[in-house]
């Protein structure tokens, strides 16, 4: 964790798609580093069929009962 957070990341706000991204939003008063996404205008959307094609956590179905 040490070697991403005291090594790669400096370096990657080196690489010109990053660097160009935090110079405008330094340009426009912004700063990067405090940027949380409740900031955002509107949150992107996911499509409906999302949550029933992709899930991290899946409960078993309960086995039901017979009568």
């Amino acid at each position: 964790m040490a070697v991403i957070w005291l090594g790669l990341l400096p370096r990657l706000a080196h690489w010109p798609p990053v660097a160009d991204h935090v110079r405008r939003m330094e340009q426009g008063g912004v700063n990067p580093a405090a940027m949380f996404y409740t900031e955002l205008e509107r949150l992107p959307l996911r499509p409906d069929w999302v949550p029933s094609q992709i899930a991290l956590w899946q409960w078993p179905a309960a086995p039901r009962e017979r009568r």
